[in-house]
């Protein structure tokens, strides 16, 4: 310390503080050494070396009378001189923690604050203090800040207080249990200039949570869900003992044990439940105590699934109907939990069950006392069947399946019709006689399962069943149906009826796609907006749809007949004679013909502007990337898609749905070309060509196929007649008209399925808009009638005939 400022020093008078600089004062020296001390006592000395010229001199501030203001900021504090005439003009900062030493040793008459809530405070594990906000209530210690980005809040409820310190007369280290940003804090140390507060919290004597779970339990805050709502309470852990509290309160509600007790806990639903006397549901959401249940709580042992599931059916002699369910895995077997009861089910283990995943649902069917029981579990979001480590059964090994009101059952299909189990002791028929039509309403992708409607006279129930069953169920009704009326109908009208299934299954097989590129263009044009990707979808499609068409007519001309022939070997007893089959084959083949040649006008179109078409190995993968999921019957555009669907049925077409969108799947290569026709103006020239073709192509439907139709019933219609003879000679016999009764059944099973596996439209529309373009031929017809009547005058009378 400098002489001359030792010298004022009064007795017990001691330098706390000291610096360089930081001060003025009239006529002070410009390369003197300037020193500023601080007394214990609140004077402030300010020294002056004079330097080389000048003199020595020390001013003096009296802090206590005069006061020194303090102006706080994120990083340190500012002090000042408050009098504003005074010879002595000091400013200079200082940091959090040198401050509070200062103001431990000074006078508090020295400092004036801006703020009457300023505080300082420091977590356990921080050095140095950070300025904020204080507010003490009776219950709740609120601290804010505003340093850095967001601002901080931390609430300190006085019931987590354990103990509180006096560090020094204005700073307090509160001991207790407080969650910081998502973590455990068990000190705050607050430096507090008001002298009210440090009185208050100094004395604090409040009754805290550690006097009712013990001062070494470790506290989570987690929620009890109790009648559907989360309550937020506190799980206090010590050693073995968990203890549920109501911090409000100061009530233990609940204590369970971490050994003895069974919990359950899934981190992905933030869900635990602990089964005791009675169960308790906990909603974990926070970090640090999801922590803890993960590490003290959690087993493989007991586990439960992810996601909440709607419970229908029957379960230990139980009936439900969308009850929210969760479901436990032990050892011993599965349990389900109800959200709202919480009441639990018993173990049972499900290895000698049915089980069936589909999609997001799990049927079982199981024997419970002696009874078949059937339940069904529907995820209501997510799902981890896998978890359960069962035998899993596939649907088509079992008839099992679903009503719309998600309630299971098991199905038995006899002559006497169809029967639904919900049990082996309760069930509901539906005769075959009383069903009118069973048809595919809806298609889930990537479910294994279909829903069908069963429509009766009184009713239309809709069930879901496995996607193989749909076919054996549409023919199995029709057989029991019409088989007590084969044996009495005349066997002109069953040769008839076989007649005309036969033709229906030719029409489709033979023009359905035709009918199909027409809906496809309707489709495309309504669906896209923009011309250059409409055009470009459309190109595509219409090429490789009628390359199908093509070969499809080439497969179907041939081997048709040839198939038949076989058939009817099988059945006659006598040798066929080949004639009638070898002049079908010739009339399809002639006709197979001028269609191809009728399409050739088209396909000059396409071919002008061929560079638009997507090579077909592309296609190919375009088309198996669209169908991959869901989807049982692939399609390659090079061919008609030989392979049978499990659904569907029957030869593939090539529908419209699977090349929309083709302009977001092309490669690098493929984009880069269509870029390149674009700049050079190649749109237009396609969009011409286009038109054309459509033009070429509605043309083709509106003036041949009819004619086209026409010539393949009149081939069909001759082909029967020539076989009338011999089917006569043995449709007498009983074992022949079952036989063709089996035939018909799958041909109307065919026509009842849908066209594709991606639509629900049955083929026997496709059937029916086949044969109704017959209409347009008569609409042709009939203009030329009334060009005709139109050109003849009236006044010319048509001769009349002499004679009676």
């Amino acid at each position: 310390m400098i002489e001359d400022v030792r010298k004022r020093l009064r007795s017990g008078e001691y330098s706390i503080y000291e610096r360089t600089g930081g001060f003025d004062f009239s006529d002070r020296s410009i390369v003197g050494t300037h020193s500023l001390y601080i007394s214990n006592q609140g004077t402030v000395y300010a020294h002056d070396t004079g330097g080389i010229f000048g003199s020595e001199r020390t001013v003096t501030y009296d802090a206590q009378s005069l006061g020194v203001k303090v102006s706080p900021s994120s990083y340190f504090m500012t002090l000042s001189n408050t009098a504003p005439y005074h010879a002595l003009r000091f400013s200079f900062t200082v940091d959090f923690n040198e401050f509070t030493k200062m103001y431990a040793l000074l006078p508090r008459e020295c400092f004036q604050w801006d703020a009457d809530d300023f505080c300082l405070y420091k977590k356990e594990s921080e050095t140095a203090f950070l300025p904020g906000k204080i507010k003490v209530t009776d219950t709740m210690i609120l601290l804010s800040s505003e340093q850095g980005y967001p601002s901080k809040k931390y609430e300190l409820p006085m019931r987590r207080i354990r103990t509180v310190e006096e560090v020094s007369s204005s700073v307090l280290k509160i001991n207790g249990q407080f969650a910081i940003d998502e973590q455990a804090c068990s000190s705050f140390e607050l430096f507090l200039p008001q002298k009210e507060i440090v009185t208050k919290l100094a004395g604090h004597k409040g009754r805290s949570v550690f006097d009712v779970v013990g001062n070494d339990a470790e506290l989570y805050p987690v929620y009890l869900e109790l009648s559907g709502k989360p309550i937020p309470l506190t799980l206090a852990h010590s050693e073995d003992k968990l203890s549920l509290v109501n911090e409000n309160s100061l009530q233990v509600i609940k204590t369970f044990s971490k050994t003895q007790d069974s919990w359950y806990y899934n981190k992905q639903d933030q869900l635990a439940i602990v089964l005791g006397e009675k169960p308790f549901v906990f909603v974990v959401e926070e970090k640090r105590t999801e922590a803890f249940f993960t590490k003290n709580l959690y087993s493989d042992q007991h586990r439960l699934l992810v996601g909440t599931y709607l419970l229908n059916g029957t379960w230990l002699g139980i009936p439900y109907e969308q009850e929210q369910v969760a479901i436990l895995s032990t050892k011993n077997g599965v349990q389900f939990f109800s959200r709202s009861s919480l009441a639990l089910s018993e173990a049972v283990s499900l290895h000698n069950s049915v089980g069936i995943v589909d999609v997001d649902k799990l049927i079982v069917k199981h024997d419970f006392e002696g009874i078949a029981q059937i339940c069904m579990l529907q995820a209501e979001g997510q799902y981890d069947f896998a978890a359960l480590a069962l035998p899993f059964s596939n649907p088509s090994e079992h008839a099992i399946g679903y009503d719309d009101s998600g309630q299971p059952f098991w199905f038995i299909h006899g002559a006497s019709g169809v029967t639904f189990f919900s049990t082996s002791e309760k069930h509901r028929v539906i005769t075959n006689e009383d069903i009118q039509e069973i048809s595919v309403v809806e298609r889930e992708e990537d479910s294994l399962f279909t829903a069908i409607q069963i429509c009766t006279k009184k009713e239309k129930k809709r069930v879901s069943v496995p996607t193989t069953s749909v076919g054996e169920l549409i023919q199995k009704t029709y057989l029991h149906a019409k088989a007590p009326l084969v044996q009495t109908v005349p066997v002109e009208q069953l040769y008839l009826s076989y007649a005309r299934h036969s033709n229906d299954y030719l029409s489709y097989d033979l023009f359905g796609q035709l009918f199909a590129i027409q809906e496809g263009i309707r489709e495309i044009t309504a669906t896209n907006a923009n011309r250059d990707f409409r055009n470009l979808e459309m190109i595509n499609f219409l090429y490789y749809a009628i390359q199908s068409q093509k070969r499809r007519l080439d497969t179907v001309s041939i081997y048709l007949p040839a198939f038949w022939e076989r058939e009817d070997r099988a059945l006659f007893p006598f040798p066929v004679q080949q004639q009638p089959y070898r002049q079908l084959q010739r009339n399809l083949t002639s006709l197979s013909a001028q269609i191809r040649h009728s399409l050739s006008e088209v396909e000059n179109s396409l071919s002008a502007v061929s560079s638009f078409i997507i090579l077909k190995k592309d296609m190919d993968e375009f088309i198996k990337e669209k169908t991959k999921r869901g989807r049982n019957a692939a399609l390659a555009v090079g061919g008609i898609g030989l392979a049978l669907a499990p659904l569907t049925g029957g030869i593939s077409l090539v529908l419209p749905g699977v090349f929309m969108g083709i302009n977001t799947y092309m490669n690098a290569a493929d984009m880069k070309r269509i870029e390149e026709l674009k700049q050079s103006n190649e749109n237009l020239r396609l969009d011409f060509f286009m038109r054309k073709a459509l033009d070429a192509y509605e043309h083709f439907m509106s003036t041949l196929v009819p004619y086209y139709v026409s010539e393949m019933n009149q081939s069909v219609t001759s082909f029967f007649q020539e076989l009338a003879v011999p089917y006569q000679g043995v449709l007498g016999d009983p074992s022949v008209k079952q036989k063709l009764l089996g035939r018909m059944a799958e041909y109307y099973t065919f026509k009842q399925l849908p066209i594709d596996d991606s639509v629900l439209t049955k083929k026997e529309a496709l059937v029916e808009t086949v044969q109704g373009s017959l209409s347009l031929a008569d609409e042709h017809m009939q203009i030329f009638k009334q060009e005709v009547t139109y050109h003849v005058p009236e006044s010319v009378a048509v001769p009349k005939l002499s004679g009676k």
